[in-house]
């Protein structure tokens, strides 16, 4: 088991396994949105990243709390064209940024 996990009692942890440069990668994962607007947004937001990564996680917070605002409202998250506009500019942003983040390195 995975401190992380252990601590926020949510999402799971993959096995290591070995990248394309040989070092061990592990993941873990929260796709549950109830669970990341409620414990890992305010979880960001208390301990805020200050990394390249700070810019992506406007843009996921974005996009997560806006799904999120449908599920309590009880609205169906469609394929709506707006929806569809929406998720798109949110995956041109993050893309560019992390196109501009490599090119950095």
């Amino acid at each position: 088991m995975n401190f992380i996990q252990n601590t926020l009692h949510i999402g799971y942890v993959t096995r290591p396994y070995a990248t394309q440069k040989g070092k061990p990668v592990t993941y873990y994962q929260v796709s549950n949105n109830k669970q990341l607007v409620e414990i890992v947004v305010p979880l960001f937001e208390l301990y805020p990243l200050r990394s390249k990564k700070a810019k992506e996680y406007l843009i996921w917070k974005e996009e997560v709390l806006r799904k999120y605002s449908y599920f309590l409202n009880g609205i169906p998250i469609k394929a709506t064209k707006e929806e569809i506009e929406l998720t798109q500019k949110s995956i041109l942003m993050l893309n560019k940024l992390r196109e501009y983040n490599d090119f950095e390195l």
